[in-house]
């Protein structure tokens, strides 16, 4: 039984105790009067009235007081109940004078995994100790001054010594003559909140960070003016924070656009599709804070927030690409102009498609520049040559070191001729993307005159082969090209392998002192003269015939040995 309950059936008791008594008086007066009323009439009815009326001022008294207390009993009730029932992330607790946390509600034990009692003895453990440090002076203090004490937060420890963040609110109680009698307060874990708190602080620093170090110059409209833009932005406009914000994007632009467009009505229409859920990219010419003009490229795209609708602009510098851009078409035409005139076909390929073609390879090829467009590269390359085309390109591409300069054949594609190409290729960045530049010219005369040279070398092979005599080719070094080594006995393997005829023939190793070969070379004539073999004893009759190339000028030497019967 409380002490609120105790008081109740106290006071219960003391009416009844009135009650009695009232009654035992009356009665006792009303036998008195019955044996008296002759001796004191009028003093037994006055008896009578004094006691009703001390009944009835006590019946009164103490009925006020016992509904007051079951009033306030029933108040108590409830608050107990609503103590007892704090769910696990609050507790209530109450400081008296003489007592710091007088009382714990239940819930301790849900929020701090500890009972009450453990709590009590231990407030230094769960660093609540701290709570009740001048607690009375602080509150009486701003309780003076007409100030109530503002939530605060606080850190405590669980039994397992787990960190929890609170939100304590205090509230004192007073009595009838506004003095202090206890400190009231309700403590709630606010942990989980804090975490979010933290994670979303932290989320905000990176995405300011990246705002910041973004390098693009980013912008935030609202209602077509700057409301915000980040450090690159201001870089890019060469101006203050303070001289972008709350300006319109005209104040950055020319009043006309490249393409001949007022920037206004262009940038109007650029936004108001964006407002529309249509992200918008283009290019735009914008203008510093000094005036000078220069390429961007624009991103807009709408984001809402607070439940309005605002615009985010990435601005990108492309000022250089749009200057390399002039220059590249401007190169380009100069290389087209140059292209066409000469007689060396020349070609753009880029994805195995030709992007450009001159006069010369479309004549080549057999085709115009319309037909061209339905060929593949591949198309035109002779088949028996296309893998060798691909392999080495393929190996150019992987960074390998591979002859830029080689020989294939291509197919007329209207005569179905074979045609054969001296080609050089390198590769480039056209429209951003890699492709091969070709050069290549016709040298099917030249490879028939070569293959005619072959035939005659091959003639010429056989026949010395074939004769008895001693035939050998020597080059201006003295060295052997061609020996059928006939006519000399003592010719063994090792003679063969000696690439100098001065070593090779006569075992010596330096130029001979009457060095014939080197005579027909100086004088680019022929030289016949008759000889011993200081080896063999045999007498030769030996002719040296020059032998001269494309300028005139002797190549090298045919000299024929013929022994003499």
């Amino acid at each position: 039984m409380n002490v609120k309950s105790q008081q109740i059936i106290e006071s219960q008791n003391v009416l009844k105790v009135v009650g009695l008594f009232s009654i035992f008086s009356i009665i006792w007066f009303g036998i008195f009067e019955f044996f008296l009323v002759d001796i004191f009439p009028l003093h037994s009815i006055f008896y009578v009235v004094i006691v009703l009326g001390i009944f009835m001022y006590a019946y009164k008294l103490f009925s006020k007081k016992i509904k007051d207390d079951i009033s306030v009993h029933n108040d108590n009730g409830r608050f107990e109940r609503f103590l007892d029932n704090l769910n696990s992330n609050c507790f209530y607790f109450r400081h008296d004078i003489d007592k710091n946390f007088a009382y714990i509600s239940p819930s301790i034990e849900k929020v701090l995994l500890c009972a009450q009692k453990e709590f009590n003895t231990n407030t230094a453990k769960y660093n609540a100790d701290k709570l009740a440090i001048n607690v009375f002076e602080k509150h009486k203090r701003l309780h003076n001054s007409g100030i109530k004490l503002p939530p605060y937060e606080t850190i405590l420890f669980d039994s397992k010594g787990g960190i929890k963040n609170f939100e304590i609110r205090e509230f004192p109680v007073l009595d009838d003559n506004n003095e202090i009698l206890s400190i009231e307060g309700i403590a709630h874990d606010i942990t989980d909140y804090k975490k979010v708190e933290t994670e979303l602080k932290e989320k905000e620093n990176k995405y300011q960070i990246l705002y910041e170090s973004a390098n693009d110059a980013i912008f935030i409209m609202k209602g077509g003016i700057f409301i915000d833009c980040n450090k690159k932005a201001t870089e890019l406009l060469k101006c203050s924070y303070d001289q972008i914000i709350m300006q319109s994007p005209l104040k950055f632009s020319p009043g006309i656009q490249a393409d001949g467009v007022d920037s206004k009505s262009k940038a109007d229409a650029k936004i108001k599709d964006a407002l529309k859920d249509k992200p918008q990219r283009f290019e735009w010419q914008h203008s510093k804070f000094s005036g000078e003009v220069f390429w961007t490229e624009v991103m807009l795209s709408k984001f809402v927030f607070m439940d309005q609708h605002f615009i985010l602009a990435l601005v990108r510098d492309i000022d250089s690409k749009k200057k390399m851009e002039q220059q590249l078409s401007e190169s380009e035409s100069k290389f087209r102009s140059v292209a066409e005139t000469t007689p060396t076909a020349m070609f753009i390929v880029q994805e195995n498609n030709f992007k450009y073609m001159n006069k010369a390879g479309l004549e080549m090829l057999g085709l115009t520049i319309e037909e061209l467009a339905k060929y593949s590269f591949w198309d035109v390359i002779y088949e028996q040559d296309r893998e060798l085309v691909k392999e080495r390109g393929l190996a150019r591409q992987q960074g390998e070191d591979v002859p830029t300069r080689y020989e294939f054949r291509i197919v007329n594609q209207k005569t179905r001729n074979i045609i054969w190409l001296d080609f050089s290729a390198s590769y480039f960045l056209y429209q951003s993307k890699p492709a091969l530049l070709g050069s290549a010219f016709d040298i099917s005369d030249r490879k028939r005159v070569v293959t005619e040279l072959n035939k005659t070398q091959k003639v010429l092979i056989n026949a010395i082969e074939a004769s008895p005599d001693l035939f050998t080719i020597i080059d201006k070094n003295h060295n052997i090209q061609l020996c059928n080594w006939k006519d000399h006995e003592y010719f063994t393997e090792t003679h063969k392998q000696e690439p100098k005829c001065h070593k090779a023939f006569f075992q010596n190793e330096q130029i001979c002192e009457n060095c014939h070969a080197k005579e027909v070379f100086e004088t680019g004539k022929l030289k016949e003269y008759e000889a011993v073999n200081p080896i063999d004893g045999i007498k030769r009759r030996i002719r040296i015939y020059p032998l001269l190339d494309e300028n005139n000028q002797v190549e090298s030497v045919v000299e024929h040995v013929q022994r003499i019967k």
